[in-house]
């Protein structure tokens, strides 16, 4: 009998912080935490830290990193050496006492739902310490214009809100001590390495919470967390990588947001310098963030160096095989022969035709299995283990010509392109030569045409056939997975995030695609449940609207969402009950992107 994978383990993040790490081991092997599933990620500490764990603690395992360049990573690296139920994220600089981390497991073992239960943080002096939310990008600007007895108001008050009595859902839990739900931590592949330091906690928790997980805060068990004692002893330095990574996270997830908070910090730290020079004659740290803004503006992205890149084609799927199996055979008889094809099946049953054919396919396909259907996490999934420099999304229900992914390839040759689609047409499609195509109007009205027989820049790509530069996925943050159903707006959503790079989207007839429309697809859900479907396309609507663009345009967004529920009525002879469910969507979208994203 295979024996059971250990309930809980621990990755401790060390720099040069000796006794604090050795408290903190003491408090894991107290509560029962096997020495064999604590691991400690050092960051080339000189302080003796690893010759203290290996004489006191033989057992634990040691990860050595040759400087302390990225938390994320750290962790990720401590993780991959554990084989647990449950993982805990931790600073060095922490203690908790006896049945802390139990209570907390018995969170996550109450709720499959629950993705991270955070406990209540103390500090040195046993004030409370717990941060029930991300710092966001207007106290980000008030960080460089206030005074610190100010700075720590907010936090004061939301302690006075939560947390007091009951475990509560809260939007985010703090780096220093994370309690998570380790197939939860393996579905969104970990801490995102593009972070360094700070923030990527917050990245961390908005992913999970874009998949529904929820978030816990326990009182029940109280852990100590002395703060500082790594970048404590690097203030400018720790302030520039907490407004390095403020930023990446607004520009990855928020990047109307994003814009808004460097022109804040601009103005921010211009009067800052002027006090800092009229006060001490100098101001070398917000010299610093100032070029760090300066150098924010332009983004390295780059079209592929080499004349024939790898490209990894991506393909979700979902209980279809028929259809797959004639897609992929196509892709894999591809003219240009420098690719990978990454299945994303997110299917609940396993199909002998199509499980056979993975395996005739040989090692040209691969198969990914995550455990959700979600079509923008399938995507995202895909890309996280794509190893191309063009990333190529098909649907499954495509007709796939040989010529495909060279086509794509050739007009990256151009170096002002980011994004490619291709033609796409299907039966009792005419040829036409429409302009003006691919693009949502600012009053919310999608404009297709990806059936016309021309070449032109476009606002958005096409759902059926799309790739993207690498480079710039990796500054976009992928799909947003707070879409519903099939992720209508997620095309919108990306290519609006590409153009803002300063990148073209491309629409060219060098190629057609044929989409094969199925009986469980997109235009028969319409038919058959014409209400559920424009629900969320209204609900996807409305969020990618908030994203990203101002809100002056929701004023028009909103009636022409009214107007084209009325058609809509009637056009499928819907009920009263069933306009003033559609009309919903619209209240649903402000609702999730508030929930999400404040």
């Amino acid at each position: 009998m295979k024996k059971e994978s250990p309930r809980v383990g621990a990755v401790i993040v060390n720099w040069n912080t000796r006794e604090y790490l050795l408290r903190a081991l003491h408090s894991f092997v107290n509560d029962d935490v096997p020495e064999s599933n604590i691991v400690v990620a050092d960051q080339g500490s000189t302080d003796g830290s690893m010759a203290a764990v290996r004489r006191r603690y033989p057992r634990v395992k040691i990860v050595s990193r040759p400087s302390n360049d990225s938390y994320a990573s750290a962790v990720n690296a401590g993780a991959a050496r554990l084989a647990v139920d449950y993982l805990v994220v931790v600073n060095a600089d922490i203690e908790f006492g006896n049945g802390s981390l139990k209570s907390l497991s018995e969170i996550l073992e109450r709720d499959e739902t629950v993705a991270i239960v955070g406990p209540a943080l103390v500090d040195a002096n046993d004030a409370p310490a717990t941060r029930f939310s991300r710092t966001g990008a207007l106290r980000a600007v008030g960080l460089v214009l206030f005074p610190s007895f100010i700075r720590g108001s907010w936090r004061r008050i939301e302690r006075s809100v939560y947390g007091t009595e009951r475990p509560e859902t809260v939007r985010f839990v703090g780096g220093c001590f994370m309690f998570v739900r380790r197939t939860a931590f393996d579905e969104i592949g970990g801490f995102d390495e593009t972070f360094t330091f700070y923030f990527e906690d917050a990245d961390f928790c908005l992913r999970l919470r874009k998949l529904g997980y929820k978030l816990v805060h326990s009182p029940y068990a109280t852990v100590t967390h002395i703060g500082g004692a790594s970048f404590g002893r690097e203030p400018d330095k720790s302030s520039i990588e907490f407004y390095r990574g403020c930023l990446l996270f607004y520009r990855l997830h928020l990047y109307r947001r994003y814009v808004w908070l460097k022109r804040g910090l601009r103005v921010a730290v211009f009067f800052r310098e002027l006090l800092e020079h009229i006060r001490f004659g100098k101001a070398g740290r917000w010299r610093t963030l100032r070029t760090l803004l300066g150098s924010e503006r332009e983004i390295h992205t780059h079209s592929p160096r080499s004349p024939r890149p790898f490209v990894s084609v991506i393909v979700p799927t979902f209980e279809r095989v028929d259809c797959l199996i004639s897609t992929l055979t196509g892709l894999l008889r591809q003219s240009y022969r420098n690719f990978e094809v990454i299945v994303v099946d997110q299917s609940r049953t396993k199909d002998a035709r199509k499980e056979r054919f993975y395996r005739r396919a040989g090692k040209r396909l691969a198969v990914l299995r995550p455990s959700r259907a979600n079509r923008s996490f399938a995507k995202n999934v895909g890309a996280y283990e794509a190893r191309g420099e063009i990333l190529l999304f098909c649907d499954d229900d495509i007709s796939v010509p040989d010529d495909l992914i060279q086509k794509h390839v050739a007009a990256y040759h151009d170096h002002r392109v980011g994004g490619v689609s291709c033609r796409v047409v299907q039966d009792h499609t005419t040829d036409t030569d429409l302009k003006h195509i691919l693009r949502v109007t600012s009053y919310g009205r999608s404009i297709a045409g990806f059936e016309s027989n021309s070449t032109q820049f476009v606002d958005t790509l096409v759902g059926a056939n799309m790739s993207v530069l690498r480079s710039a996925w990796d500054v976009l943050g992928g799909f947003d997975a707070t879409l519903k159903e099939t992720s209508e707006f997620e095309e919108p959503d990306l290519s609006v995030r590409v153009r803002r790079l300063g990148y073209k989207v491309l629409f060219t007839n060098a190629t057609t695609v044929y989409h094969i429309p199925q009986p469980d697809g997109n235009d028969d859900r319409k038919s058959r449940n014409p209400a559920q479907h424009y629900r969320a396309f209204h609900h996807n609507e409305i969020i990618y609207f908030l994203k990203n663009h101002s809100r002056l345009k929701l004023t028009l967004v909103i009636p022409f969402c009214l107007l084209r529920t009325v058609k809509q009525t009637i056009k499928f002879r819907m009920s009263f009950r069933e306009s003033l469910y559609v009309i919903g969507g619209v209240f649903e979208g402000f609702k999730t992107y508030y929930q999400i994203y404040r």
